[in-house]
């Protein structure tokens, strides 16, 4: 009974920090001391990828190739 008590906690404060915003960088913080490689976050102001550039007719066309076996 213990064990499910102990979960139930964990589980709170896991939602509680979450809210307020601090959960993820103590998780962060925690793969850095593990050495787990973590990835850099993108920049917000980097250029996404825009749909409109998209050439969606060459796409479908490439895609019909591939489904007739011919590459």
């Amino acid at each position: 009974m213990t064990w499910f008590y102990t979960h139930c906690v964990i589980a709170i404060v896991i939602v509680i920090a979450d809210a307020r915003g601090t959960f993820e960088p103590t998780v962060k913080d925690w793969e850095k001391r593990l050495r787990i490689p973590v990835p850099e976050e993108q920049d917000e102001s980097s250029p996404k990828p825009d749909s409109t550039s998209i050439d969606y007719e060459k796409l479908y066309i490439d895609a019909q190739r591939i489904n007739n076996g011919h590459e």
